[in-house]
């Protein structure tokens, strides 16, 4: 149970961010383009230029990795040990038993 909660944590964290990169896309004017920000402001002062998109790129993703890694990996842990106590041997139920 323990590398099954790993592996669908695992899948949960590609699929959030799969669907944060579409969200990205969709929001985000020019977020895959490469070059300078058209909407950004002429003749700013030189410390407020961050980057095109102020780094919402990596905290969007490292929130869903790390928020999804750290949840999905706990839950999995605590609940594979308590709702299961003896893991070494499995019993076939009648059902599975007849086929």
């Amino acid at each position: 149970m323990l590398a099954a909660g790993h592996i669908t944590t695992l899948t949960g964290i590609l699929f959030s961010c799969m669907l944060c990169l579409i969200i990205l896309m969709i929001y985000v004017r020019g977020y895959l383009h490469a070059g300078p920000d058209l909407n950004a402001l002429m003749d700013k002062p030189a410390n407020t230029i961050k980057g095109k998109n102020n780094g919402i790129g990596f905290m969007i993703f490292m929130d869903a990795i790390v928020g999804n890694f750290a949840a999905g990996a706990s839950a999995s842990i605590l609940f594979s040990f308590t709702l299961k106590g003896n893991q070494t041997r499995e019993t076939e139920s009648s059902e599975l038993s007849d086929l």
